[in-house]
């Protein structure tokens, strides 16, 4: 099989993409080529400015994945792959007009071995990446490896045992004109995840036991019960904890802006949830307590003091209303706050989003979407000391078109932002106006 999709549009965009897969009874092997253009617009431009008043942004990438599976025997499977990006964009500084551009280039790829033995499927996988970013002014290496080993064992009709262990390893070398520093993390973990189902109830728990060679070492697990009354009907609870380590990346902050944070703890989660699910309605309440959460803040990466809460309600609604119409609305409440009890910047206070689609004829599916973004606090980092902003309040409306010609060839069309909305996700970081998408694709 194969397909070959090919998409311009406004800001000088350009997107082709090749994927061919091929299979036998007994092997099988996928390749996939990407390449992206884009001129702009720019990255950078104050709250309320014009993009187009600034300079572009270029921005290149090429993507190429390959991946090859064997069955040695029916019982034995062997899979490699392999990715290689090769990018570079353009940044801003300042006041939207100066700045630079940095090449990444990564390179990455895995391998897995696979036994089926009566109820155990046991998976060993490998796995290693390389990854560089060249500023004009300072260069990043970095490398991860990982090493897993695990069972699944399904010991009745009605249970499931997954266990195993895994060892990981971040390196990195970053230096500028002022610094020169080098890192390694080590981190080893062993887990058991049990899943036993009966009579329409489930119930899952799940144990972890992190080491780390730079942080302290954590227990955390999950537990989690649901019951189905019917197969559109049900409801669920879980409750859970997490530790999140920084990675070298949050640490180092390597590029033009702000400095090193070495001293970075991880993150301390917990996390409850309930809901239910009814026919195509479903509603989730959920409450994440993070200590020691990591924000940008005052040039770094830094832990925030005391504990953030998140809580909130989650509402979505997907259904055919007619024929040849499917409307889905979505509406989430987020109670956001530090460990000062006040607002935590960049989430919005609500969200909604709806969309509809029709469909006249086999042939030809059209689509409208819409997003609410409602309240957002965020700080100016242009002023000092940093300000309080809202960069919420705002609707985007989009459009689609899809037409099928035959069973070879298709093409779309798509209207992004279209009453051409001024809105900014982070304060002072541009996003794109009014831009319009078309896109041909053959399949065979």
């Amino acid at each position: 099989n194969g397909s070959v999709n090919m998409e311009a549009g406004s800001y000088g965009y350009k997107h082709g993409a090749v994927q061919l897969s091929y299979r036998t009874p007994l092997s099988d092997a996928s390749l996939s080529v990407s390449r992206v253009l884009a001129d702009g617009p720019t990255a950078k431009a104050p709250r309320g400015k014009n993009s187009k008043d600034y300079e572009d942004d270029p921005y290149r990438n090429t993507t190429v994945h390959v991946k090859v599976g064997h069955w040695i025997t029916p019982d034995n499977r062997v899979e490699a792959g392999y990715r290689d990006v090769n990018a570079f964009t353009h940044y801003d500084e300042g006041d939207g007009n100066s700045g630079g551009a940095v090449d990444y280039r990564e390179k990455s790829g895995f391998a897995n071995y696979q036994h089926f033995s009566g109820p155990h499927a046991i998976t060993l996988s490998a796995s290693k990446g390389k990854f560089e970013r060249k500023y004009s002014f300072a260069d990043y290496d970095g490398e991860l490896k990982e090493l897993e080993l695990k069972d699944r064992f399904k010991y009745s009709d009605n249970g499931v045992l997954v266990f195993g262990g895994s060892f990981g390893q971040s390196k990195a070398k970053y230096a500028d004109t002022t610094s020169n520093e080098e890192m390694d993390i080590r981190n080893y973990a062993g887990y058991i995840n049990h899943v036993y189902t009966k009579y329409n109830w489930s119930f899952s728990q799940a144990l972890r036991y992190d080491a780390f060679s730079e942080f302290d070492n954590k227990t955390t697990g999950k537990l989690g019960l649901s019951y189905t009354f019917t197969p559109d009907i049900s409801v669920y609870v879980n409750t859970g904890t997490a530790y999140k380590a920084p990675s070298i990346l949050d640490m180092v902050n390597p590029g033009p802006w702000g400095a090193s944070n070495f001293d970075l703890e991880p993150e301390k989660i917990r996390s409850y949830n309930a809901g239910v699910q009814f026919h195509a309605l479903h509603v989730n309440v959920f409450r994440n307590e993070i200590k020691n959460m990591i924000l940008w803040d005052g040039g770094m990466n830094k832990n925030l003091s005391g504990t953030s809460v998140f809580k909130g309600i989650e509402i979505s609604l997907e259904q055919a209303i007619a024929k040849d119409w499917l409307m889905g609305a979505s509406y989430t409440y987020t109670d956001a706050r530090d460990g000062k009890n006040k607002r935590a910047i960049r989430v919005p206070r609500y969200q909604a989003s709806t969309h509809v689609t029709y469909v006249p004829t086999k042939e030809l599916r059209l689509t409208a979407l819409g997003n609410y973004i409602g309240s957002r606090s965020d700080k100016d980092f242009s002023t000092w000391p940093a300000t309080d902003v809202d960069t919420g309040r705002y609707f985007l409306a989009h459009l689609k078109a899809d037409y099928t010609i035959n069973n070879t060839w298709s093409v779309y069309g798509k209207l992004n932002n279209l009453f051409d909305r001024k809105y900014q996700e982070v304060d002072g970081y541009a996003t794109l106006g009014r831009s319009v998408y078309v896109g041909v694709k053959a399949t065979f």
